[in-house]
């Protein structure tokens, strides 16, 4: 059976629920004082900060902010090629 362009077999008919159904619940916002926020809320909101952060380091110092990037680019690529 083909629906909206993609191929429905048994094994995608019981994927397709599972999958959608773990994630709508990691992005999941409260609707009550006792709900959790979704992992997808908070690691939105992390990251929000984390540019923020990043963005007053920036407007700080740019020359100290361009070398503290790409010494910690270097630093990734002699890690990856080292392991």
């Amino acid at each position: 059976m083909v629906a909206g362009g993609l191929l429905l077999t048994s094994s995608t008919t019981l994927l397709i629920p599972r999958t959608s159904r773990v994630v709508m619940s990691a992005a999941s916002s409260p609707n009550d004082a006792g709900d959790q926020t979704g992992a997808i809320n908070q690691l939105t909101h992390l990251h929000f900060v984390l540019d923020q952060k990043r963005k007053a380091f920036k407007n700080w110092n740019r020359l100290v902010y361009k070398l503290t990037k790409y010494s910690l680019i270097v630093l990734i690529v002699w890690g990856v090629f080292l392991i």
